[in-house]
């Protein structure tokens, strides 16, 4: 973010007339790419893509990536997630059933299912989203 830090962005907000959105959005953005919710759920460069293109055309606050979605969590930690070309991906199947499968678990590592996929795209989208902050949400 153009090198600034957070407390002076935020003053910078606080002390602006101007006042300026912060929608939490990326799926709209693949509209203007062609591209399918498919696509950007397992393609980080898509995500990133969708991301910037939105950065381009609204003068946002801030850019706010959709970096770990819940289906993401569920999918590193072993859920089966059911992807369809043009829906967000939803998980199918519960993979806590009692108190005692918690021990089952197994804790994933980074970059397990598709959360390397975001991390590429948080990362594209903090390299080159450079005249705003880039802010990610769950």
């Amino acid at each position: 973010m153009m090198k600034k830090n957070m407390n002076e962005w935020i003053n910078s907000i606080i002390n602006s007339d101007e006042r300026k959105a912060m929608p939490i959005m990326s799926y709209p953005g693949l509209h203007n790419l062609g591209k399918t919710v498919l696509e950007m759920v397992t393609n980080g460069e898509v995500q990133y893509e969708s991301l910037k293109a939105l950065s381009e055309r609204y003068p946002t606050g801030a850019s706010a990536t959709l970096v770990m979605a819940l289906y993401v969590e569920a999918e590193a930690f072993g859920s089966e997630i059911n992807y369809c070309k043009n829906e967000i991906p939803t998980v199918s199947k519960r993979l806590i059933t009692s108190f005692g499968s918690l021990g089952n678990m197994r804790i994933p590592d980074v970059g397990d299912g598709k959360t390397m996929e975001h991390l590429k795209a948080a990362k594209l989208a903090v390299e080159n989203i450079m005249d705003r902050p880039v802010l990610e949400v769950s």
